[in-house]
């Protein structure tokens, strides 16, 4: 196996839903973390995010009594984490020969924004 053309120059966002509920586009809560680029291991954070925080039975959790169904898209981000941090060398992203920024949505219902901030030697941010 090759590493994916680019990987270590360039940002790939990679839009996964990590539930059956996100599929159908409910909810709104998002995840990004840096992991290999292959097919079978983000199929196994699907399952196994779906095996720690079910969807079902949304009565089963306390945050849904609020009127929100959502309670299970907030564990499954909390254990996947909300940003990452990145080294750049001689210019570049440096990431692992298979590595990738991935983005994974539990939910689906608001608008997101991505947030890129360079810290260091001539500092800056830039929104998308």
């Amino acid at each position: 196996m090759s590493p994916p053309a680019g990987a270590s120059s360039t940002l790939r966002l990679k839009w996964r839903s990590a539930s059956a509920k996100a599929k159908s586009g409910k909810g709104w809560f998002s995840s990004v973390f840096i992991n290999d680029n292959e097919s079978g291991l983000l199929q196994d954070y699907e399952k196994w995010l779906e095996h720690l925080a079910p969807h079902e039975p949304v009565a089963n959790y306390l945050h849904n009594r609020t009127g929100e169904d959502n309670a299970d898209a907030h564990l499954k981000r909390q254990v996947m984490g909300r940003e990452v941090v990145v080294a750049i060398t001689k210019g570049q992203l440096d990431f692992g020969p298979w590595e990738q920024i991935f983005y994974g949505e539990f939910d689906g219902r608001r608008r997101k924004r991505v947030l890129v901030k360079i810290i260091g030697e001539g500092q800056g941010s830039v929104t998308t």
